[in-house]
């Protein structure tokens, strides 16, 4: 419902939405290949196990703490640059009437904070092939 209609109706409405999916899943499956293989290259270093524990505090840690202390931690980390230049991209290509910038939308979108995501990618990084 907050995409940019690029064409109200028939095929261009669809094809927009096909577009802007496509986009998420490029990003998602890009994130996930990089992750994956980082998590091998960990294996074959026999720290894999080691690295499985330590995402999974972590993950319990993000549960547990309260919100003040997760905002201080993008500020660290360096993240809350990155987030902002994501959305500033956002911002521009959203407001462009074209297919082209509803798939640039889904991939931008598909590298903002999401709980699920980073779970995904720490089952990546800790999964045996």
């Amino acid at each position: 419902m907050a995409l940019p209609f690029v064409g109200s109706s028939g095929w261009r409405y669809y094809a927009g939405r096909l577009l802007y999916n496509g986009g998420r899943i490029v990003t998602y499956a890009s994130l996930g290949a990089i992750a994956g293989a980082f998590g091998q290259s960990l294996e074959m270093a026999g720290l894999q196990q080691t690295v499985s524990i330590v995402s999974g505090v972590l993950i319990l840690l993000l549960l547990v703490l309260p919100a003040a202390l997760k905002g201080k931690a993008s500020s660290v980390l360096g993240t809350d640059k990155v987030m902002g230049w994501v959305r500033k991209k956002l911002g521009y290509y959203f407001q462009k009437n074209s297919l082209g910038s509803l798939f640039i939308v889904g991939m931008l979108n598909g590298l903002l904070p999401c709980g699920f995501v980073y779970i995904a990618l720490a089952g990546a990084i800790s999964a045996r092939v």
